[in-house]
C-alpha cells in the first residue's frame, strides 16, 4: 500500500439465534441446539479498512441494522420475543469508527490484532511455537482448538505480510481435524474441527469451523463455525456464523 492507501474488507455476517420460549441467544451461550424451538438467522454488514502499519488506526464503520434472513419453528410470539431481541442489539449497535491496532479479538485475552500481525515468525513452525510459548496450562485438545479458531480469525482480518499470512495458514494445515474439504480452481476451503473443554469439564463443545482462501492472493472470502451436532429444529447445514468478505484496495476512507 501507499501512503494514505487502505486494505478495504467489506462483511456481511449471518448469526445464528436459539429460542426456548423463554430465553433468545446464540449457540452455547444459554440456549442450546438441544432445547431450541424456535431459531432464526440474523444478517449484519459492515467495513473496515487496514492501513499499512496494522499497529496504526484501523477504521469501522458502523454496523448495519439487523435482519432476519431465515426462520424456524416460527410463531406469533416469538416473533414479538425476537422483535424486541433485535431492538435491543439495534439501541446497543457498534458505532464504528478508529481502533488502535484493529482491537483486540472477540474472545482473546486483549492482545490487538496488529500486534498478533507484527510478532508472529514468518514460518508455520514458528507461528506453533510461538502459540505454544504464550499459552496457559490447558489440555493439549483445548489449546489446538484455541490456536485454530486464533489463526482462522486473524486471517480473516485479510491484514498482514504474505510472509506471516503463508506461515498462519500453514500453521494451521498442520493441526489435528484440520482438512482442505474443497478445492476450485484457486480456492481452497480448509475445515478444522476441535473439541473446547477442559480437562474437569462436564461438557466438550464440539466445534466445526471453515475457512475460504484464494491461494493465487491469501486472501479470505469466507469463514463458518458451527457446534451444531444435527438433530434440531435447525436444519443441518446452517451453522452458528457464517462470514464473508469482499477485499479491495482504496485510496483513503469513507467520506
Amino acid at each position: 500500500m501507499q501512503p494514505g492507501q487502505y486494505l478495504r474488507v467489506a462483511w456481511t455476517s449471518d448469526v445464528l439465534l436459539l429460542g426456548d420460549g423463554s430465553t433468545i441467544s446464540q449457540p452455547s451461550h444459554g440456549v442450546s441446539y438441544a432445547m431450541a424451538t424456535h431459531a432464526w438467522v440474523i444478517r449484519t454488514s459492515g467495513e473496515f479498512y487496514v492501513p499499512a502499519d496494522v499497529n496504526g488506526e484501523w477504521y469501522f464503520t458502523p454496523s448495519s441494522t439487523p435482519v432476519v434472513t431465515a426462520e424456524y419453528g416460527q410463531d406469533a410470539a416469538a416473533d414479538v420475543q425476537l422483535q424486541q431481541y433485535l431492538d435491543r442489539w439495534s439501541a446497543a449497535g457498534d458505532p464504528g469508527g478508529f481502533q488502535a491496532g484493529g482491537g483486540a479479538l472477540p474472545e482473546g485475552d486483549g492482545t490487538l490484532r496488529g500486534e498478533f500481525l507484527t510478532s508472529l515468525p514468518d514460518d508455520a513452525d514458528g507461528v506453533l511455537s510461538w502459540f505454544r510459548s504464550r499459552q496457559g496450562s490447558t489440555s493439549e485438545s483445548h489449546h489446538g482448538a484455541m490456536v485454530g479458531w486464533t489463526l482462522m480469525t486473524l486471517l480473516a482480518s485479510n491484514a498482514g505480510t504474505g510472509d506471516v499470512r503463508a506461515a498462519m495458514l500453514q500453521a494451521l494445515g498442520t493441526l489435528p481435524g484440520s482438512s482442505i474439504v474443497d478445492s476450485r480452481g484457486s480456492l481452497r476451503t480448509i475445515a478444522f474441527d476441535s473439541t473446547f473443554g477442559e480437562p474437569g469439564q462436564a461438557i466438550d463443545v464440539q466445534r466445526h469451523q471453515t475457512i475460504t482462501v484464494d491461494v493465487s492472493t491469501g486472501r479470505v472470502s469466507g469463514t463458518s463455525d458451527s457446534t451444531n451436532a444435527g438433530g434440531s429444529i435447525v436444519p443441518d447445514g446452517v451453522g452458528d456464523v457464517r462470514n464473508d468478505y469482499a477485499v479491495e484496495l482504496v485510496d483513503g476512507l469513507p467520506g
